[in-house]
């Protein structure tokens, strides 16, 4: 998108936001984000760590899975 999913004018701010505010999902900044890759974008996101991928080698999955035009396993409201 182009953007951070959180930005605010001073560290505080930016504090504040991360432990308050869910981050903007990124097809509302860009329409043209494929609605799969947003759902792996906020689940890297998850304020909870169990919401999160537990492994990098799981997220490399999910892209690779994402680049080859298969479904990813992670869906709506899991994070």
């Amino acid at each position: 998108t182009g953007r951070r999913p959180f930005d605010a004018a001073d560290y505080f701010g930016l504090l504040m936001q991360v432990a308050n505010d869910d981050p903007t999902p990124p097809r509302r900044l860009d329409p043209a984000v494929p609605e799969e890759l947003e759902r792996v974008c906020l689940h890297c996101l998850a304020k909870r760590p169990g919401g999160r991928y537990p492994s990098a080698g799981q997220l490399a999955s999910e892209l690779k899975d994402w680049l080859d035009a298969e479904v990813t396993t992670v869906r709506e409201g899991e994070w």
